[in-house]
């Protein structure tokens, strides 16, 4: 049986750097009928608009990913597979992507929907720009009604990578007020790779901006052109072009998998085949502290221990140099 018997392939975009790349990807898995474009701001009417059209497209299934997701060979059928296997009362499976700014494999903009509950989903959708999250908003009130979601254990591609300066200065922007157990992580993580990568000193000030501002983050792209655009200007760097449409972004997605030891050789490799065991208890311990804390003494505790490994680290190769 085809795949385009069993399922639509929706692509959410905003105008990513990656668009052209992510289609042609889909595209190498499967036939262009099976696949639609969706554009819409903010993202509650492009939340909408997928719903609509799984509920149209007369499949049992739809596939959702953001346009700066590139997905690895296989990936379509294999997450199909996976879906496939649920037990009827479940609405949506998540799979595993690796995740450039985090430098971890995260359950991000890439879902398996079941349409036949779509319809309920439509009608419990987030009115616009009143929740940071409003795809897994309408997900947790469908798990109340008992439409449930799972995840799957299986990395089907990479996340954030070759993406403009702007757009990653948004994501660091909400990242900051999104995710803050991770702070410290993000703090050492970028600031050990900005001089291989000028990603990471946006996403840097993206984060700083993130953490300062007074009001509430939105993930309106709109939102942050002024933002993205001053902060470019101070850091004397010029937005990226855009990406060679004709190129094969299959390699460079399977080298990046490769390179992070995430690539399966037969089989799609599974969380617990790569190293994150003490990553879930250090989350837990942050989530605490958080909770002790609060938002903005949180995030200066985290700040701070950032740059404190980061000092303990270059006092550290100061030494093997003496």
């Amino acid at each position: 049986m085809s795949l385009s018997s069993e399922l639509v392939v929706v692509i959410r975009t905003v105008g990513e750097r990656t668009f052209e790349a992510c289609k042609a990807l889909v595209l190498q898995q499967v036939p262009e009928t099976a696949l639609h474009i969706v554009s819409e701001q903010p993202f509650e009417l492009t939340l909408r608009r997928c719903y609509e059209v799984g509920i149209n497209s007369g499949v049992p299934w739809m596939m959702t990913l953001d346009a700066d997701v590139l997905l690895r060979e296989g990936a379509v059928a294999d997450f199909l597979t996976a879906a496939e296997a649920l037990p009827p009362e479940y609405f949506q499976l998540e799979g595993l992507l690796h995740d450039k700014l985090s430098g971890l494999c995260r359950n991000v903009g890439h879902r398996m929907y079941r349409t036949q509950y779509l319809d309920i989903a439509l009608q419990h959708l987030p009115s616009p720009r009143n929740v940071i999250r409003p795809e897994y908003t309408t997900l947790q009130k469908m798990g109340q009604l008992g439409y449930l979601s799972q995840k799957v254990d299986i990395v089907f591609g990479v996340h954030d990578y070759e993406q403009y300066y702007s757009d990653i200065y948004r994501k660091a922007f909400v990242h900051a007020q999104k995710h803050p157990e991770w702070l410290s992580r993000f703090v050492e993580r970028w600031r050990a790779s900005v001089d291989e990568d000028a990603d990471y000193i946006v996403a840097l000030r993206g984060l700083y901006d993130g953490l300062i501002a007074k009001e509430q983050a939105t993930i309106d792209k709109r939102d942050f052109i002024g933002k993205a655009a001053l902060a470019l200007k101070d850091l004397e760097l010029i937005e990226k072009a855009e990406l060679n449409s004709s190129h094969d972004w299959s390699d460079q997605v399977s080298k990046v998998l490769f390179e992070a030891a995430l690539m399966p050789s037969q089989t799609p490799l599974a969380r617990s085949d790569f190293p994150r065991s003490d990553f879930q208890g250090k989350l837990q311990r942050l989530k605490k502290r958080y909770t002790q804390l609060g938002l903005l003494r949180f995030s200066l505790y985290s700040l701070g221990a950032g740059f404190n490994r980061l000092g303990r680290r270059l006092q550290h190769m100061a030494n093997l140099k003496v």
